[in-house]
């Protein structure tokens, strides 16, 4: 591997694979966390689709893109 890789999911990957073929025991924190993090994943990545295939994201009683914008920026 002579680039390091793009997201940090591909060595989280491989670590997970490693571990779990290494029946490396994990503590019951790190798992309870990961699980609370996984639990959550489906509904966020579907609500981000909604967004995107919506084609106009959230919108505010009515205001254009450029009022949200403009609001944010300032």
């Amino acid at each position: 591997m002579t680039a390091p890789p793009a997201t940090p999911l591909a060595p989280a990957r491989t670590a997970g694979i490693v571990l779990n073929l290494l029946t490396v025991r994990v503590p019951g924190v790190v798992t309870e966390g990961a699980a609370f993090v996984g639990d959550s994943a489906s509904p966020v990545a579907l609500f981000a689709l909604a967004l995107h295939l919506g084609g106009a994201g959230p919108t505010l009683r009515g205001t254009t893109r450029e009022e949200l914008l403009q609001t944010v920026a300032s």
